[in-house]
């Protein structure tokens, strides 16, 4: 959680060499973990193999399908990536958020149109009262009024969760006044969710408010989320610039890219700052 991977991989693996000889749960949640540090360090090759290894003995666990095709994925291995990916939706159909994060990892490696082939399985598999999962598929559809049309309701009852996908389908219609509100809608009864101090600074960013930005992306890092914690860190160094404070806008992507060295946006960026 610290960023240090290096350090992780060593502990993880000390760890190991200390269990007992026959393989069990503990042993199993180890090596993901240690997986899951090669991958954050870029070394693909181990990521895969480690995570081979643990389906050798656990060969009907979906998420450790879906975690090694994301290794795949960001290895340049697409196909071997698709079958796991496949692999993983066919051993547990039912998961709204598999098929979603699987289109999520494939638009990142510029593999929208495929990506979203796994949105529309998952589409066909919804029942008419999973209203909530249906506005999240059409968002990441990019049909941002449908998913508009479901939300709002579940929104108005108070469902966070709604709220979360209107603001976003608010926001990819340009209507950030209104997005805003709904994220400081959503905090108003939890104040937990770095992804909604993420988005509500970005709305901000959008509107000019670059102060009240950066005071977002700072609370979003204070709630310690670790699912949106690069991207905020990043939006915090670049809400400094925004400022004009460039001194402390390269101090914050120095220790940005000291936790994630592979970023190429903010080796660049960083770089632009160290002539300003």
């Amino acid at each position: 959680n610290l960023g240090e991977y290096e350090a992780a991989r060593d502990s993880f693996i000390q760890a190991l060499q200390q269990g007992s000889f026959f393989v069990n749960d503990i042993e199993e949640d180890i090596s993901c973990y240690l997986a899951s540090a090669y991958y954050k360090m870029g070394d693909y090759e181990n990521a895969i193999v480690t995570y081979t290894n643990v389906l050798q003995i656990s060969k009907k666990n979906d998420d450790l399908y879906y975690l090694r095709g994301v290794v795949q994925l960001e290895a340049g291995n697409l196909e071997a990536a698709i079958q796991d990916f496949d692999k993983s939706v066919s051993l547990n159909a039912k998961d709204c958020d598999r098929y979603i994060n699987i289109y999520k990892a494939l638009a990142q490696a510029g593999e929208k149109e495929r990506g979203k082939t796994y949105l529309e399985q998952s589409s066909s598999l919804l029942k008419d009262k999973q209203t909530y999962e249906k506005g999240r598929i059409l968002y990441y559809m990019e049909d941002y009024n449908g998913a508009v049309s479901i939300l709002e309701s579940l929104s108005e009852a108070g469902d966070n969760g709604a709220t979360l996908y209107l603001g976003k389908s608010y926001e990819a219609l340009g209507d950030m006044n209104y997005a805003a509100s709904l994220y400081e809608k959503y905090l108003q009864t939890d104040e937990t969710n770095g992804e909604v101090y993420n988005q509500l600074g970005l709305c901000k960013v959008n509107m000019g408010e670059y102060e009240t930005a950066l005071s977002c992306f700072q609370k979003g890092i204070a709630t310690g989320d670790g699912e949106v914690m690069q991207e905020l860190l990043f939006n915090e160094a670049s809400a400094y610039e925004y400022v004009s404070d460039f001194s402390t806008a390269k101090t914050k992507f120095s220790e940005y890219l000291a936790k994630y060295p592979n970023d190429e946006v903010a080796k660049r960026e960083y770089e632009f700052l160290k002539t300003r």
